[in-house]
């Protein structure tokens, strides 16, 4: 992460976010594996990314499977969202 950047980070506890997600995850229409039953239209990640991207901001997510608890037998971890300028 470079100096003198905008850079924002926001831990949430949700549902599990897969490794090989991290990608597509926020594609238009697109819902995580673990979320599939829940409402939804897949669009808020994209709209939200699309947002930032027209602004000179990239959004990315790390999802951490260490810390992570079982509720309603469905798993939670803990993701990271960054949100980073992106000014070339």
């Amino acid at each position: 992460i470079k100096e003198n950047l905008l850079n924002i980070s926001i831990q949430m506890t949700s549902k599990r976010i897969e490794k090989d997600e991290v990608e597509t995850i926020f594609n238009k229409g697109v819902r995580g594996r673990n979320s599939q039953n829940d409402e939804g239209s897949g669009m808020g990640l994209f709209i939200s990314k699309l947002a930032l991207n027209a602004n000179y901001l990239d959004l990315f997510v790390l999802p951490d499977h260490s810390i992570s608890q079982l509720y309603d037998n469905e798993r939670y971890d803990l993701n990271t969202f960054y949100v980073v300028e992106n000014r070339h």
